[in-house]
């Protein structure tokens, strides 16, 4: 492999020790799978193009969209203030569409006052179903 530079079309987890984003250029440092990435699809030769580098941590990538969607999953942490995270969770948990949350809670078994509510499956259930199928048939 030459020394030319790549950028991961997808993330790559634990390459030399840490994880390429979508979009991040580097230079290949001779690992022994680095033809096999290339190869699969992962990298890609990079065409020497304008690149847009992360202000926080140096990184280079693609374009400004990698750049952002790399910010915001690797640094929304540092970026935030505690009470930008506290509003930010707060914005997350209020936009959650409250028939999903309904559901999500009767399927654990939550009441909507938070007691779990306990179920018990009735006994000869299956025999009614079996008989209201045969009473169906003979109508």
């Amino acid at each position: 492999m030459s020394a030319s530079r790549y950028y991961a079309r997808r993330p790559v987890p634990g390459y030399g020790g840490e994880e390429l984003d979508q979009g991040q250029v580097l230079t290949l440092g001779g690992f022994v799978n680095d033809e096999k990435l290339v190869r699969l699809g992962y990298l890609q030769p990079f065409n020497g193009g304008d690149t847009a580098r992360c202000r926080l941590c140096g990184k280079e990538f693609v374009d400004q969209r990698s750049r952002q969607q790399h910010g915001d999953f690797r640094h929304v942490d540092r970026a935030l203030t505690p009470e930008q995270q506290d509003a930010q969770e707060e914005k997350r948990q209020s936009d959650a569409p409250a028939p999903f949350l309904d559901r999500t809670s009767a399927s654990l078994g939550v009441k909507p006052d938070g007691v779990p509510e306990v179920t018990t499956k009735k006994a000869g259930s299956r025999k009614k179903t079996a008989s209201r199928r045969a009473a169906h048939k003979e109508a």
